[in-house]
């Protein structure tokens, strides 16, 4: 127990060293003094514990940056799948998208946390580049541990990369990656440097290179279903996403068949249920357990500090008062958002998803300082309720139990593999196989196969995507490459959402929106800086 507190306070310690480091590199102001109050990292770096310490907190710190409200709900609040609660005004300019500025608190927020888990990364990077394996009495194992280590921080880093050029590169475009602006390209500790923003190639190249490094590294862990550490088979996953967004086909494909033909995944089974009599997909999603996951963490380790978050994915339940309250009215379930009323008809009555990703509960359609306060069953988000192990409190209304967002969290799924692959096949020329992949998903979901071919086929494969992905952060996105505009259309029921925002959008393709603005603070700190196209004012 003394270990364990004694490598929690150390990993506390690295925090305040990565956001110390993180202020010099955005500040490089007082540069003289000298804080007193943690670990000089000369002397953290001395053995393999401290190796272990640091290690544990970028990978602490990976997690909170691969999930959670933040991470996801914003490009899914700014998409179309969701609209806004009479209650609520939680990303309310990502929503509206007309008052959406450079300035907005998310922008900074996202955006000076990934630069901050970058610092960490570097840094364990640079300190396992300099440990001499040659004072332990084991070198071979204490290198196979090193390198365990770096495939970790590689991962990281080319995770960090990926999400800031999803959200602040323009899209990428094989003619025109060179000089395309990417984001800041920070590879080591260098607080007292102004970077300016690398080129699309420079970026996307230099995630590719990172996930290689650490398939390299991790050649030793290559992953097994619902795992709960990073894998070399986690960094595939994320090379073909990558490769996916970058529009290069058929080296998505190659990685995601990679994956594919190891057999260590396979997708449920239509008729599969658990022991309790649940279906294998609500069971994945609601109970954490079966086959699917190639990367699960888990919500939190007795020796590990609390950074995780609770409430996974886009967390569209909010129950956070009757929780705390101890109250038992389900009135005072008001969701932040509520998917918008196609959807009803978008996941087939079959589909085993639909009952999965979506239940009515009663909700709060005026609140009381309205003047009068009315309910009724709206159809809301349960795909990120929670797993009931997690709950304290039981209801008639929610299953049993009253959902509280706390379960583990799937950054990286078997299904989202057999999507790249349809897609990239279809995009390659070989409409067989994707329409082979295609169906593989169809049929798992509970869905007839169908025979299509063409745009038809085209058009599936993405509607395919968009329900078995939904509100996991990818729709917008998917709408920029696949050249779209936001249509937001059909809501659910108009009396329960927030008139202040539109409830019919329509947001062309191309519009400068889709790719986010540079928070305007970093303009005052680093000179070398250009702003995004439109973002200016």
């Amino acid at each position: 127990m003394i270990e364990i507190q004694e490598n929690m306070k150390i990993n506390n310690i690295y925090r305040v060293i990565s956001i110390a480091l993180l202020g010099l590199l955005l500040a490089s102001c007082n540069l003289d003094k000298e804080p007193l109050d943690y670990i000089p990292l000369k002397k953290s770096f001395a053995d393999m514990d401290g190796l272990k310490a640091w290690d544990n907190g970028t990978t602490i710190l990976l997690r909170t940056r691969l999930f959670g409200g933040s991470a996801t709900l914003p490009q899914e609040v700014q998409a179309d799948m969701l609209n806004m609660h009479i209650m609520h005004n939680s990303y309310g300019a990502f929503h509206g998208w007309h008052s959406l500025r450079a300035d907005e608190a998310t922008f900074d927020g996202l955006y000076h946390s990934y630069y901050v888990a970058l610092a960490d990364a570097n840094t364990l990077l640079d300190g396992l580049s300099n440990y001499d394996i040659n004072k332990e009495q084991n070198p071979e194992a204490a290198k196979a541990t090193i390198d365990t280590y770096a495939g970790h921080a590689h991962f990281a880093r080319a995770f960090y990369y990926y999400s800031l050029a999803i959200r602040w590169g323009v899209p990428y475009k094989e003619e025109s990656a060179a000089t395309d602006l990417c984001v800041p390209l920070v590879k080591k500790v260098d607080p007292l440097t102004m970077y300016p923003r690398a080129t699309n190639k420079e970026v996307w190249d230099f995630i590719l290179q990172e996930l290689t490094l650490a398939e390299e590294l991790l050649a030793s862990t290559p992953g097994a279903e619902g795992a709960d550490y990073i894998s070399q088979d986690v960094a595939t996953a994320l090379k073909s996403r990558v490769y996916l967004y970058m529009g290069k086909m058929p080296e998505a494909l190659a990685t995601a068949e990679k994956l594919i033909n190891s057999q260590r995944y396979s997708l449920t089974k239509p008729d599969e249920m658990d022991v309790t009599g649940v279906t294998a997909i609500e069971a994945m999603w609601h109970k954490d357990t079966g086959r699917e996951q190639i990367y699960q963490p888990f919500i939190s380790k007795p020796d590990e500090l609390p950074s995780t978050l609770g409430l996974y994915g886009a967390n569209l339940e909010a129950n956070r008062w009757w929780r705390e309250n101890k109250h038992r009215d389900i009135a005072i379930n008001t969701p932040p958002f509520l998917p918008a009323g196609w959807l009803k008809e978008f996941y087939q009555e079959g589909d085993l998803r639909r009952k999965v990703y979506f239940e009515e509960a009663m909700t709060v359609i005026t609140p009381a300082d309205y003047g009068r306060t009315s309910q009724d069953v709206i159809w809301v988000v349960s795909k990120f309720k929670g797993n009931k192990a997690y709950s304290d409190l039981d209801s008639q209304v929610w299953g049993g139990y009253v959902p509280n967002g706390l379960q583990a969290p799937k950054p990286f799924r078997y299904a989202e593999q057999v999507l790249i692959a349809a897609e990239a096949a279809y995009e390659s020329g070989d409409n067989a196989k994707a329409l082979d992949y295609l169906n593989q998903l169809k049929v798992s979901r509970g869905l007839e196969s169908v025979d299509l071919f063409g745009t038809d086929l085209q058009q599936e494969i993405r509607d395919e995507r968009t329900r078995e992905l939904a509100f996991e952060g990818f729709r917008l996105w998917d709408l920029r490459r696949w050249g779209m505009g936001v249509n937001r259309h059909d809501p659910q029921e108009r009396e329960v959402l927030n008139k202040e925002y539109d409830l019919h959008l329509n947001i062309p393709a191309g519009d400068y929106r889709f790719v986010w603005g540079i928070p305007q603070v970093l303009f005052k700190i680093n000179h070398k800086l250009i702003q995004n196209e439109g973002w200016e004012r």
